[in-house]
């Protein structure tokens, strides 16, 4: 029997996320001579950088960039042996690699063209709240708005409102719509300028954001142990991406990827919350092949966001489509089955907690909630992360916060027009996925993950989004469209009308009336193919 996915979360006595006795953590993919160094709490965050200047010094190493708000730590480049050294230092809690972290729209199976930055000197102003704004097709009817369709060209707003047995009926209706509500998208950066984010004098809801790979020592991803030559650096701003309008045909589909995800999560007429604010936060350098980034980037733009969060009245939620592995071992760049030790060397340990996790913690323990996408594996391993921080994997991996990770569902139309809805999988609807998605071993593609990292559902497949080709430019359907990268800024953004709604909900209490809304859908089926069941599709009210 399938165990069921609970209603309800059972609120944990840890003070933090669990960690064990593991001083020195490898990385799956790791970069070469590059360390993030987690303190003890004892170091106050006043004295993070002293401390990280003494330390770096006394180990011979230099500082790249130091971390007080969502962890107190610094990312360092030193030798292993010096590293290994530093993690026996009093101050110290952990030292781990460096390393590669992916988007989520991307598997390991493949890799995308080269990035070409295109250089740009036009900048964007930071935008403030505007006037409620909403598309011509989406009128108000009463004390809500619906907007129609001609198609299935918006199936995934069409399914949000829609409680019964899943029949299109081509509308989507909502009294909220984010306004008020910080967006933080962790990504490629958002193009700010795009029609999807404009109002009719067009001022844009894309604020400037943060862009955390202008530093070479961190934007040069691919650079491991195998030293590749130094890459071009793009200084663009993070709502300005790669150097403004790219074309699909000249760099990696993943260079506009977090244009995309925001339009998701924020657009005009693609997006779940149509007035929130969206704030990029630049963690992916367009210039390397596949979009790649590291820990310590995505680290850096975490702490921003708790930093940028001081002193706000309003609220926001976090949007990862990003995903780093957890195992190592077959078909991974080291073969050690183990990935952390102790100080002295004389343990392992295989369930190890990262500093980026304890940050992802700590975000949400700051009252941000952070939303993520379940990864395109097609597998229940829980082997990704932050993915693996889900509600509903309590068990196997105990912490104080959750995230809320989200898997990716599609939808098949028979002849006569009915609907039905299943986990998303490229070998139930290839068309849907890029031609390298498919394994040459196993002969199927990618799909969503499933299994207990897997918190609710959520559409993923041919979903409408914006391009970076253009300001008025989409995405053709296709691969380039599908994917859990997708499902996870569809849940931010009902998130940001549940917080519009009602903004003294905690993350625990948006949990809860997720899956309390998720329940008032009927006839919905067990979209994980697994022994866990779950049932949650999102759901919200058009009268919500």
């Amino acid at each position: 029997m399938k165990r069921a996915v609970p209603a309800a979360f059972v609120a944990l006595i840890f003070i933090g996320v669990v960690t064990l006795n593991a001083d020195y953590l490898h990385s799956n993919k790791p970069l070469a001579n590059r360390y993030i160094i987690t303190f003890n709490d004892s170091v106050a965050r006043g004295d993070v950088d002293r401390v990280a200047k003494e330390l770096a010094h006394e180990f011979q190493g230099h500082v790249i960039a130091t971390m007080s708000y969502g962890m107190k730590g610094f990312g360092a480049v030193m030798t292993e042996q010096r590293a290994r050294a530093l993690s026996h230092h009093p101050s110290v809690k952990l030292v781990e690699e460096d390393g590669e972290i992916d988007i989520s729209d991307a598997t390991s199976r493949f890799d995308f063209a080269s990035a070409r930055p295109v250089s740009s000197s036009t900048a964007l102003r930071p935008s403030k709240l505007l006037p409620l704004t909403v598309p011509d097709n989406c009128p108000l009817n009463g004390s809500y708005f619906v907007c129609s369709y001609s198609d299935d060209t918006f199936w995934h707003l069409d399914l949000l409102d829609n409680q019964g047995p899943i029949n299109a009926d081509h509308k989507y209706a909502f009294a909220t719509t984010g306004a008020g509500v910080r967006a933080y998208v962790v990504d490629t950066g958002v193009y700010g300028q795009h029609s999807e984010f404009l109002d009719g004098n067009g001022n844009s809801r894309v604020e400037t954001g943060a862009n955390m790979v202008v530093d070479p020592d961190i934007a040069d991803a691919v650079e491991r142990n195998d030293e590749e030559p130094p890459i071009s650096l793009d200084y663009s701003l993070p709502n300005f991406p790669c150097g403004a309008w790219q074309t699909p045909a000249n760099v990696s589909v993943n260079v506009g990827h977090g244009t995309a995800v925001a339009s998701v999560l924020g657009g005009n007429s693609t997006g779940v919350a149509k007035n929130v604010t969206i704030v990029p936060v630049k963690v992916f350098n367009c210039a390397v092949p596949n979009a790649q980034s590291s820990k310590l980037a995505v680290a850096r733009g975490l702490d921003w966001i708790i930093a940028d969060m001081q002193g706000r009245s309003g609220r926001a939620v976090v949007s990862m489509s990003v995903f780093f592995d957890t195992v190592l071992g077959q078909n991974f760049v080291r073969n050690d089955a183990q990935m952390c030790e102790d100080s002295e060397g004389s343990h392992t340990y295989t369930n190890c907690v990262s500093a980026l996790e304890n940050e992802v913690n700590n975000v949400i323990g700051a009252n941000i909630p952070v939303v993520v996408s379940a990864n395109n594996r097609n597998d229940g391993e829980c082997r990704t992360s932050p993915a693996r921080m889900g509600y509903g994997n309590e068990s196997a991996f105990p912490s104080t916060h959750r995230t809320i990770t989200v898997g990716g569902t599609m939808y098949l139309k028979d002849a006569a027009g009915n609907y039905s809805y299943q986990q998303w999988t490229c070998a139930a609807t290839p068309e849907g996925c890029d031609a390298g998605w498919v394994d040459s071993i196993t002969g199927y593609g990618s799909g969503s993950n499933f299994g207990a990292c897997v918190s609710i559902w959520a559409p993923a497949w041919n979903i409408h989004v914006a391009g970076a080709s253009s300001a008025n430019s989409y995405r053709p359907s296709g691969g380039a469209n599908s994917g859990t990268s997708f499902s996870a800024p569809f849940t931010a953004g009902v998130v940001a009308r549940l917080l519009e709604r009602d903004s003294s909900l905690t993350p625990d209490q948006i949990w809860q009336a997720l899956v309390t809304r998720a329940n008032q859908r009927w006839g919905m089926p067990d979209f994980d193919p697994s022994a866990v069941e779950n049932h949650h599709l999102v759901y919200i009210s058009p009268f919500e």
